[in-house]
């Protein structure tokens, strides 16, 4: 009797809203998010906070890291089939309280990794994405390092779809699958259009990254 194939394991699987413009680190801090009501004086006083300068605000909630740049700011949320509206909402309120910050676009994300169940499996990913009978003329022992495809956005709204899918560093038999909507902003766009982009789109894209990264694996990688 032949035995069911065992599945890949996933050992990872974040959601991250990043946003890029103008910022003022300093001023995004676990006191003012409690102050604002998007957490609770529990978080911000159980938070960790690893630095705050001018040039960069970076703490850790129970759920939710945020890091924020002059230029960049993100949120991760390391359980978020659990935590994604809570993202959004805490995201969604912050740029509500910075309605005129520039901001020039915006990242719905998604990042997997998964533990292949056998080094064929594993390899079988690359095989299929980056056929090597090409690379065999042009180098020695060719591997699928980093792929990244583009796209256009389904909404037909301005931006893109970016997917990457590459070996994870230093653990065994294990790929990342990274999802990431991109929403550019038009020019001048400001902290009060962050919201309704999220509102309206950040679970789909959740969703979507999810299910491409879960076909991607188990479609390519179990056929070994």
């Amino acid at each position: 009797m032949a035995t069911s194939p065992i599945p890949p394991k996933i050992l990872k699987d974040v959601g991250t809203v990043v946003v890029t413009g103008s910022l003022n680190p300093p001023a995004v801090q676990p006191w003012w998010l409690a102050h604002l009501g998007l957490i609770s004086p529990g978080d911000a006083e159980n938070a960790r906070i690893e630095g705050v300068s001018p040039e960069f605000s970076v703490f850790e909630l129970s759920w939710v890291r945020i890091e924020i740049l002059r230029e960049r700011f993100a949120a991760t949320a390391s359980s978020i089939e659990a935590d994604k509206l809570r993202l959004r909402d805490l995201v969604c309120g912050i740029f509500f309280a910075l309605p005129h910050t520039p901001v020039a676009a915006l990242g719905m994300n998604r990042i997997v990794h998964y533990e292949m169940p056998s080094p064929d499996s594993f390899h079988q990913i690359g095989h299929t994405l980056a056929p090597k009978d090409f690379w065999r003329h042009h180098v020695k022992e060719p591997g699928l390092k980093s792929l990244a495809i583009l796209g256009l956005r389904p909404d037909d709204q301005p931006g893109e779809i970016n997917i990457q899918v590459r070996p994870v560093l230093g653990q065994t038999n294990v790929i990342e699958v990274s999802y990431n909507s991109h929403f550019q902003f038009p020019a001048k766009g400001l902290g009060k259009d962050v919201a309704p982009v999220l509102l309206r789109g950040l679970e789909a894209a959740l969703k979507e990254g999810a299910a491409i990264a879960k076909s991607l694996i188990h479609d390519v990688g179990m056929k070994a």
